[in-house]
């Protein structure tokens, strides 16, 4: 897939486990789809090999709901919001007291933006999805989904980004 800088990026990965292998003696299809077969894990890679550390990883082991993590290195760095001080009053001025400039530097302290993943994840019944939020060149390469099931071999799927950047005229 190719985005923009900045954009947004949903990678699909799929759920289900494979059909079994046509061996004699292997687990049926419906044994395979049963309650029991379901995913434990599933762990979403930056580039061809699924070594290392994941860069989000959804945990199934522990029960119903998955338990998301992600590296810390993948958050955005806090932003400040523009601050232009308090509202004017009903004449129009300003409050310049000493006391609303401590209160106005409260508040621009308050309105600053807490580190806020650009990575995480979404799972839509079947499917799950790594979402990437504000693009940047260096998200370029490949991104390996790889999901665990109980008894099932393990899924691998593989997604490509490009990530262009700003273009001029």
């Amino acid at each position: 897939m190719r985005k923009l800088e900045g954009e947004r990026a949903e990678f699909e990965c799929e759920l289900t486990p494979p059909p079994p292998p046509h061996q004699a003696g292997g687990r049926s299809q419906e044994e395979v789809e049963s309650a029991e077969e379901r995913v434990q894990l599933l762990l979403w890679y930056k580039g061809e090999r699924a070594t290392g550390q994941p860069l989000l990883s959804l945990d199934w082991r522990q029960g119903k709901r998955p338990q998301a993590h992600t590296r810390p290195k993948d958050l955005i760095k806090p932003t400040q919001l523009d601050y232009n001080g308090p509202p004017a009053n009903e004449s129009g001025a300003r409050n310049s007291s000493p006391g609303a400039a401590k209160q106005r530097q409260q508040q621009q302290q308050q309105q600053q933006l807490q580190p806020r993943p650009r990575v995480a994840a979404r799972v839509e019944g079947a499917r799950a999805y790594l979402i990437i939020e504000q693009l940047k060149a260096s998200d370029s390469g490949h991104y390996k989904c790889r999901v665990d099931f109980a008894f099932a071999r393990t899924r691998y799927q593989l997604s490509r980004l490009e990530v262009i950047g700003e273009c001029f005229s």
